[in-house]
C-alpha cells in the first residue's frame, strides 16, 4: 500500500505482530536492523538501476538530513 509521501519508517515482528500493530522503528533496540535493511535496499536499487533510486535517496536523506549525502554503493 502506498498513502502518498512517507513520513515514518515502519518495522513490524509479523510472526508476533501479524496485523502490524506496534511499529518497532522508533526503537533504539533495532535501529541496527533498520540501518542494514536501508543500506541493502540502496545497494539494489543501485545494481538493478532502479528507476526510483534517486526518490530512494531523496526519502533517505529527507529523513536523514545528511546521513546519505556522502552515500557510496557497494557496486558488483
Amino acid at each position: 500500500k502506498f498513502y502518498g509521501d512517507v513520513d515514518t519508517w515502519e518495522l513490524y515482528d509479523l510472526e508476533n505482530d501479524p496485523w502490524e500493530m506496534d511499529n518497532l522503528a522508533s526503537q533504539d533496540a533495532y535501529q541496527t536492523k533498520i540501518d542494514e535493511m536501508r543500506q541493502l535496499l540502496m545497494d539494489w536499487a543501485v545494481r538493478t538501476d532502479d528507476p526510483l533510486l534517486e526518490w530512494i535517496r531523496n526519502l533517505f536523506v529527507k529523513r536523514d538530513s545528511n546521513q546519505l549525502e556522502n552515500y557510496t554503493p557497494y557496486r558488483t
